[in-house]
């Protein structure tokens, strides 16, 4: 169940549809409400479809918490006696709370704190979201399942295609920042880092701009005097983003916090390196395995300092051992059998409570 929020043109996505043997109902939002509706998926038809949806159900899972979509399918959950976990995909987290503040804590008094508290369970796709969400969930059990993947080939590295892309000289270092472009991923540090580093070094910025934080991130490059190295591409269909990880030469993450770090991991997996903050779950995983370098400050100097020593004296990468390692780590088959046996447990207790 999920709305257009997003996706354009008007009717772009069908009512009902299949893909891959599972049935997705897509409600139209009231893209009369301008972007409001797109932010909090307002779709007049969604009460109805989740009404007919919970019908004959044993649990819901709801992702996300700040949005109409999941008020109404908590509340209708609730009425129909169906349990649900909601997938906080760090919406909890002391920095994710902090922004909006004023707003996230009326919203929280009037709505989410029921939607949590009514919750069977609030999933968590790391030790450390769970850990930096815990006050906020009272007793409502959590439960942590990571992220998984579906392993793709090892794209070749085609450098010299992109750097053409680009219009770059063939000798450039290319540094992308990947996922979707928000303050709290780090431009404030990247960007600057990138006046400090050898004027060979090049940032890619690759992602949605939902938000419309983008100018912001180009104002700054121009106030940092790196504007001409500073390369937009938007978002990428997953062909394409891949291949793009593929042909970089370094992903970097200087991130204030992160409920997981998916493109770290999409990047390791077409065998290219990463540096990324410490305030990232991720980031013990990176430093145990060699796959790049973990900084515990986000000051830019020490940031660019990091990029140069990169790719001055970095060891050779062995991409192909990374993209093992991650397909086998994060495997959707480990990923879809923890999750069968947190959704069968919930069912259970749910039934015998019943009974």
């Amino acid at each position: 169940m999920t709305t257009d929020a997003h996706i354009w043109p008007k009717g772009a996505v069908p009512h009902e549809r299949v893909a891959e043997g599972m049935r997705i109902t897509t409600a139209p939002i009231l893209r009369s409400a301008g972007r409001w509706a797109h932010r909090l998926g307002l779709a007049p038809g969604l009460a109805r479809d989740l009404w007919t949806a919970t019908e004959d159900v044993d649990v819901c899972v709801m992702q996300g918490l700040w949005t109409v979509p999941v008020a109404l399918a908590s509340r209708i959950a609730a009425w129909r006696g169906v349990p649900y976990i909601v997938s906080a995909r760090g919406t909890l987290e002391d920095y994710a709370m902090a922004e909006k503040a004023l707003k996230k804590r009326l919203y929280g008094w009037l709505v989410a704190s029921g939607t949590l508290r009514r919750a069977a369970a609030v999933h968590f796709t790391s030790d450390l979201e769970l850990e930096r969400s815990r006050s906020l969930i009272g007793g409502t059990k959590g439960v942590v399942v990571p992220n998984a993947f579906e392993a793709r080939p090892l794209e070749p590295r085609r450098g010299d295609l992109l750097r053409a892309r680009l219009g770059v000289p063939a000798d450039s270092r290319l540094v992308a920042m990947a996922g979707r472009i928000h303050p709290r991923k780090g431009f404030g540090v990247i960007v600057p880092a990138l006046a400090l580093c050898s004027p060979t070094t090049h940032l890619i910025v690759i992602g949605s701009d939902h938000e419309r934080n983008l100018p912001a991130v180009l104002d700054l490059a121009v106030a940092s005097g790196v504007r001409e190295r500073v390369h937009v591409l938007g978002h990428m269909e997953p062909g394409d983003l891949h291949r793009t990880y593929a042909s970089i030469d370094l992903l970097a993450l200087p991130s204030r916090g992160e409920n997981f770090g998916n493109v770290i991991i999409e990047a390791l997996a077409q065998g290219t390196p990463v540096m990324i903050s410490d305030q990232i779950p991720l980031a013990p995983y990176v430093t145990s395995h060699g796959f790049g370098t973990v900084l515990t400050s986000l000051d830019p100097a020490s940031w660019a300092r990091a990029v140069d020593s990169w790719f001055d004296s970095a060891p050779p990468f062995d991409r192909e051992n990374a993209a093992r390692r991650v397909a086998r780590d994060f495997d959707l088959g480990a990923s879809g059998a923890r999750w069968m046996e947190i959704l069968a447990e919930v069912a259970k207790v749910h039934s015998a409570s019943r009974s």
